[in-house]
């Protein structure tokens, strides 16, 4: 009776386990793993579990530090990383607000009431021929508020050295740190200073002309930070204080249906991130949903996933902030997108690189406020809720903050707002 009684307990066990792993494995919102957050169902916008980290380790960007209102946990710091960065509690002291002279996002909300504006209580554009650009100053005004939200530690002077963000790069000769975040016309840019690095012959120009992509291939990886702190042996380590660094940043709004078009929809007529497109399909439909071969999400299921999970940790559409560093960094020269065929000019002219290559869009429309990806996003969006915009924004409430951009309701969408 003895045995027979320890066998009914063990198999009693067994049973108890099995079951709770079954549990487990069918509702993937209970998993708790490496980089995992306990979930709260009264707040789900602002967490993503284990199952939404989509990309390779080598693909996702490091953050330091996180912006108020995000989960706190724990990163690990790339070893061989000497910088000061650590583990911190945002949103544990309040900060200090910023002056009423400088134009705040913390002041707006996108509600249900404002959208959509009607069309006659719009205030009149800035024509197209007089459009002004912003001053540095002004950018690091606003950058200034962006790194304050995000509790940035940092200590002058920049530390290049230390950044090991794979889409950060380094061109010794002509001694340029740049970050090129993708969606934030980062081709071209590459293009651009690989070329003025003197790396890109005929044979790869050739290449070029056919597949624009193949940039982001062999050609700029010796050139990524991670790639080249482990191939310089401290050899570039004094040139590299002296550099020139480059950023350049873009609408949240714009960047999110760019990605979208592009990765998602059947614009691309075959998926290119399809393995997220699914688990999307999936949880906004339902689970057991059927997909076929043709199937893609709809724009408003994107976002609503989006804003259900607090983003996607895919390199095309996670946080720009998480790209700059901000422990260890702060660029000399932030240039919008939006404004990059002006603005670019001075640094393109010390570098020897000619005008015509890079432009402040791929259409090369002379008002950036009317290029095909700007008017389609404001098609896109203007069909959403209002609750999924509200989401949308305070999820990636710094990536506006960093230049301060403007609503896709706003005349000027999609250029920062208060510099003029």
């Amino acid at each position: 009776m003895l045995i027979s009684k320890r066998r009914c307990v063990c198999l009693l066990t067994t049973c108890t386990l099995l079951i709770l792993l079954f549990n487990l494995r069918s509702d993937p919102d209970q998993l708790v793993g490496s980089g995992a957050v306990t979930r709260d169902k009264t707040e789900s916008f602002q967490h993503r579990d284990s199952a939404d980290f989509f990309t390779e380790a080598t693909e996702v960007p490091t953050g330091t530090v996180r912006p108020t209102g995000e989960p706190s946990y724990e990163q690990e710091t790339p070893s061989g990383d000497n910088s000061s960065s650590r583990r911190l509690e945002v949103g544990a002291q309040q900060q200090e607000q910023p002056s009423s002279d400088i134009p705040s996002h913390e002041q707006e909300t996108f509600t249900g009431e404002q959208l959509p504006v009607p069309i006659n209580d719009l205030p009149v554009a800035v024509p197209s021929d007089v459009i002004p650009i912003p001053s540095q100053k002004w950018i690091a005004l606003q950058m200034d508020r962006a790194y304050a939200a995000l509790n940035s530690d940092y200590t002058p002077p920049s530390n290049y050295t230390a950044v090991v963000q794979p889409q950060t790069y380094y061109c010794p000769r002509v001694n340029v740190f740049f970050t090129a975040i993708p969606k934030n016309g980062c081709t071209n840019w590459k293009i651009a200073m690989l070329r003025a690095e003197g790396i890109i012959g005929e044979k790869q120009e050739r290449i070029l002309s056919r597949d624009p992509e193949w940039i982001h291939d062999m050609v700029s990886h010796p050139y990524r930070m991670p790639q080249y702190r482990r191939s310089w042996n401290t050899t570039f380590d004094e040139r590299i204080k002296s550099a020139r660094s480059v950023l350049i940043l873009r609408n949240p709004w714009v960047r999110a249906v760019s990605a979208y078009r592009q990765k998602l929809s059947a614009e691309t007529k075959g998926w290119a991130l399809d393995y997220i497109g699914r688990i999307i399909i999936n949880r906004v439909r339902g689970k057991g949903t059927q997909i076929s071969d043709e199937d893609t999400p709809t724009f408003e299921e994107y976002m609503t996933y989006v804003v259900r999970k607090g983003g996607i940790n895919e390199k095309h559409f996670t946080h720009q902030w998480k790209y700059i560093s901000p422990n260890l960094i702060r660029y000399d020269h932030v240039i919008p997108l939006e404004l990059a065929g002006q603005m670019a000019g001075p640094l393109f002219t010390e570098l020897g690189i000619d005008h015509d290559v890079l432009a402040g869009a791929y259409d090369k429309s002379t008002d950036p406020r009317q290029e095909s990806s700007v008017v389609k996003a404001r098609e896109f969006l203007g069909t959403l809720p209002a609750e999924l915009v509200e989401g949308f924004y305070k999820i990636y409430k710094i990536d506006f903050m960093l230049l301060n951009y403007s609503n896709f309701t706003d005349p000027e969408f999609p250029l920062p707002i208060g510099y003029h």
